[in-house]
């Protein structure tokens, strides 16, 4: 009788445990949506999570994520000082969008400005194409203000592939919060 009670017991507490873990990832920090690793560090006032079959790095500052070792879509999250004449996003835009104009001459803005919110923040949306090295590329940043700084998400992907990560990446913005 007093196995039998043990068993029942421990069956209990093994399915208790099951119950309460629902929702968690099994590589999750705590923080993590299920299915999603986070990849902030202790250095940025800021909490990325992306897919868990996503490729961190975080070794150049920056921090970012792409698909995989064979489609090198990517994400990455950066924190700017705003500049002397940026009161708004808009301000801070139309710098931004001056250098990719000297840079790339095809560019072409396919959305500009979209109200949104990233990290409960007001934050705006922008979607363009221009080509490197002979190849389309199609690129989203999203950019908030929170105490004098731009964060300026960016997701990054050769123009066919753009469509094949873009719920991953909605995800992504969806999860983004600030600390």
């Amino acid at each position: 009788m007093k196995i039998k009670t043990t068993a029942l017991l421990m069956a209990f507490v093994l399915m208790l445990g099951l119950l309460t873990s629902c929702g968690k990832a099994a590589d999750d920090d705590g923080g993590a949506p299920f299915g999603m690793k986070t990849i902030s560090t202790e250095l940025v006032d800021f909490n990325l999570h992306v897919p868990s079959t996503w490729l961190e790095d975080i070794s150049t500052g920056v921090i970012t994520a792409r698909y995989s070792d064979t489609d090198a879509s990517n994400i990455s999250v950066m924190k700017i000082a705003m500049g002397i004449n940026e009161a708004t996003l808009d301000d801070f835009w139309a710098g931004h969008k001056a250098g990719f104009e000297a840079t790339f001459t095809d560019l072409e803005m396919i959305e500009e400005g979209t109200d949104m919110l990233m990290g409960g923040q007001a934050a705006k949306r922008y979607i363009y194409t221009a080509t490197m090295l002979d190849m389309k590329y199609r690129f989203m940043q999203i950019a908030a203000i929170k105490g004098g700084y731009v964060y300026l998400f960016t997701y990054t992907s050769t123009d066919d592939l753009y469509e094949s990560h873009i719920d991953d990446v909605n995800s992504i913005v969806e999860h983004f919060s600030f600390k």
